[in-house]
């Protein structure tokens, strides 16, 4: 037993891939389960340690060699892997510890695995094997639904586990815009399906590129929040230069650099005399330099407090545009203005949403091809 015991402690990760991959000379059978939070509860680490401390002393008397792992599926786990122990043996230890599931392992042959999954459908049910599958994936990039030894990480790509999966993709691809939900979600459905002809390396690839969408719409999710900064108004250029507008109103910008929108002190100084109305002041004048701006595809926004709102002038909802004010809900939405109603004027007609609506795609009714983005601009002059 002794020089039994001793083979096993040396190189543990080694150890658990000759394990899992049937080549380790005396395991036969093995199974994972964990002590800790019970049907799935999430119980206090203080707790979990005392429930781990009380099953290792178990499997001790036991005279069962295991080896320590961790996971995470929903709640991080340390799980263990108990080498040779009997399939019923280890159902009575799920029961013991009421765990939702475990997983048993028996070597067919040399390389040859077969992977099962037991779970119970209810507190004080009977544990019922689920699935069997032959196959395991070696991972180096998920955040969930994996398990994990030294640098490791690997999964059991049961039903149940690819279930869970897709559930947390969608979850994770709600900060996505609509254009990289419909890219994304290609690779997901076959994440999932597990084509036969797959290899693992296939799936890492696949797993890695969702991963990438999802980390880079958070690192400029990060970027917008750090950049576009809370203002009573805002110009966005054709471009998608955004202006926050402070101290001066929208029609001072333009008078202050009119070269930046396009147009001449000239032409601005007639408007006015035209109108008979003094310069910067907001009347017909103002109004018609602005609708001309916005017919040009610059966006209008300001907010009242009277009652409380943005409201948004558009020149239409093209791709642009959907982009732009995308960007902008979220960046208004991590200041603080989730529920903020935004009344958007267009020529033709007048939408009413929240900045949580437009920040979850309300505005894109269609496939959105081309990728606008924001560049926030502390001047005129920049614009």
């Amino acid at each position: 037993m002794k020089r039994y015991e001793k083979k096993f402690s040396e190189k543990v990760p080694k150890n658990v891939k000759h394990i899992l991959y049937g080549i380790h000379e005396y395991a036969k059978t093995f199974g994972i389960i964990t002590a800790e939070n019970p049907m799935g509860k999430k119980l206090s680490h203080k707790e979990n340690m005392q429930r781990n401390k009380n099953f290792y002393e178990l499997l001790k008397r036991g005279r069962y060699q295991y080896l320590k792992i961790q996971g995470k599926y929903g709640n991080k786990e340390d799980p263990v892997l108990i080498i040779n122990i009997p399939e019923k043996e280890l159902l009575y230890y799920g029961d013991e510890y009421e765990q939702e599931s475990v997983i048993y392992g028996e070597v067919l042959d040399y390389r040859e695995v077969r992977f099962e999954y037991w779970e119970r459908d209810a507190p004080n049910s009977l544990l019922i094997k689920k699935d069997e599958i032959d196959k395991i994936d070696i991972l180096n990039n998920p955040d969930d639904f994996y398990s994990w030894t030294r640098g490791w990480k690997f999964t059991i790509p049961f039903s149940v586990f690819q279930e869970s999966l897709t559930e947390w993709y969608s979850q994770k691809i709600q900060i996505l815009s609509e254009e990289r939900k419909k890219e994304i979600k290609s690779y997901i459905n076959r994440i999932v399906e597990r084509d036969e002809s797959f290899t693992g390396s296939h799936f890492y690839r696949l797993r890695g590129e969702v991963n990438r969408i999802i980390n880079e719409q958070k690192r400029e999710m990060k970027l917008i929040k750090e950049t576009i900064p809370k203002a009573p108004a805002y110009w966005i250029s054709p471009t998608g230069k955004i202006l926050p507008v402070y101290e001066d109103n929208h029609i001072a910008q333009v008078i202050k650099n009119p070269k930046a929108f396009n147009m001449t002190i000239e032409e601005i100084e007639e408007i006015y005399d035209k109108e008979n109305e003094t310069m910067g002041s907001e009347g017909k004048a103002r109004k018609k330099i602005i609708l001309n701006l916005i017919r040009r595809g610059w966006i209008r926004i300001r907010r009242y407090h009277r009652p409380d709102l943005f409201s948004v002038n558009i020149p239409g909802l093209n791709k642009k545009v959907k982009n732009y004010l995308y960007q902008w809900s979220q960046a208004m939405k991590e200041v603080g203005l989730k529920y903020t109603p935004v009344k958007i004027d267009m020529p033709d007609k007048v939408l009413h949403y929240s900045i949580d609506e437009i920040s979850n795609d309300v505005l894109f009714q269609e496939s959105v091809l081309d990728k606008y983005d924001l560049v926030v601009v502390e001047s005129v002059e920049d614009l």
